[in-house]
């Protein structure tokens, strides 16, 4: 396992993205980490390093593919399965006095899209260090914990959930998750995934169901749609209500 913060934090993904092999766990409060796959699309702003110190990290000239090299963000877009079984907690203040919560929520958005799972916490009106600095280091200590004490036992109050018949799903449930953003296309292929994804679990979707007549307005915009599943009686029920 390894841990650190501000440039600490940076190294700790730097080094340990690179040698996946030796690691399991880490654990980075507020790291430095670029918000960019390329020195030219980090923003101004976060290239908070001398001249010199730029120098001696990725040469004079300035060499792109020393810097991708170095660059955790870089290290994770070329092998991403490399990581799949890790343990990763990210942690940054939303406050950062050197801006570091752009390149750690970077960071955490390229985690997402590439599925590998992870901790990440924004912590409001919280700076780069101050009043909340101990309680963020002890949840990084806890989450490294955590990994050790695998296999835990099972959360009671999860034991409860599947004793009525609510099964957990996985931390992507669609397949196409990480496309959404892409298109049309892709929204219509989620929207399907998500209909065999109902049939396959046995769900049912009662649709357009009106609730109430008003003059004016569309009837779909009065109704509502239940899901349930067969031999689920007397079944918890979450009324969702979605506001246009």
């Amino acid at each position: 396992m390894a841990t650190g913060g501000s440039l600490g934090g940076f190294g700790t993904l730097r080094h340990r993205f690179r040698q996946s092999e030796v690691f399991g766990a880490i654990a980075a409060m507020q790291s430095g980490a670029w918000p960019g796959m390329t020195w030219s699309e980090v923003p101004d702003r976060n290239k908070i390093r001398s001249p010199r110190s730029i120098a001696n990290l990725f040469g004079d000239p300035f060499d792109n593919a020393r810097f991708q090299m170095k660059n955790p963000a870089s290290i994770v877009d070329r092998n991403p399965s490399r990581l799949a079984d890790w343990a990763i907690y990210l942690k940054v203040g939303d406050e950062d006095g050197f801006g570091f919560v752009e390149g750690v929520d970077f960071m955490h958005r390229l985690l997402w899209r590439h599925r590998i799972r992870h901790e990440f916490g924004l912590v409001r009106w919280a700076d780069h260090v101050g009043r909340t600095i101990m309680e963020r280091s002890h949840d990084r200590f806890r989450s490294l914990a955590r990994y050790l004490e695998q296999q835990a036992p099972p959360e009671p109050a999860g034991e409860a959930l599947r004793a009525r018949g609510m099964e957990p799903f996985g931390y992507w449930p669609l397949s196409t998750l990480r496309s959404y953003d892409s298109g049309p296309a892709d929204q219509r292929r989620a929207v399907r995934d998500s209909e065999e994804l109902r049939k396959e679990r046995s769900v049912i979707r009662i649709p357009d169901i009106p609730y109430d007549e008003s003059p004016g307005v569309e009837p779909s915009r009065q109704s509502l749609g239940v899901f349930t599943r067969e031999g689920l009686p007397n079944a918890p029920v979450v009324l969702f209500v979605h506001r246009h």
